[in-house]
């Protein structure tokens, strides 16, 4: 179930990358831009996850039994409980990453250190 969420934010996250790569400038002597090697790997990543979520869908609508459906979740929750400092940790950078244009690099590095 996880694999399903994560491919679903890449395949987002390269959809609006890919729509912002097309505002990088031209070059005039040369027919590829700045912009062609960032399209090229986001298009990789686009394909790959929308490759990851095909065969999660498949192995899910091959799961006919109540029983193993729930042990899915059930894993998922051991998962959770077990990256759990991890998690905290990501969210706490993306805060001191978000923090830092509305507070300051003092303060919002005081935060991110002590927490």
């Amino acid at each position: 179930m996880g694999e399903l969420i994560i491919a679903t934010l890449f395949l987002f996250s390269s959809i609006v990358l890919f729509i912002q790569t097309g505002g990088l400038p031209n070059m005039f002597f040369s027919t590829l831009g700045p912009s062609v090697f960032p399209k090229i790997l986001i298009t990789i990543m686009g394909i790959l996850s929308t490759s990851l979520i095909i065969i999660k869908v498949m192995e899910f609508t091959k799961i006919k039994d109540k029983k193993q459906f729930i042990k899915t979740f059930e894993f998922s929750k051991k998962m959770l409980s077990k990256y759990k400092l991890v998690f905290i940790v990501s969210l706490n950078f993306f805060i001191y990453i978000f923090s830092m244009k509305y507070i300051g690099f003092s303060i919002s590095t005081f935060y991110f250190i002590f927490s």
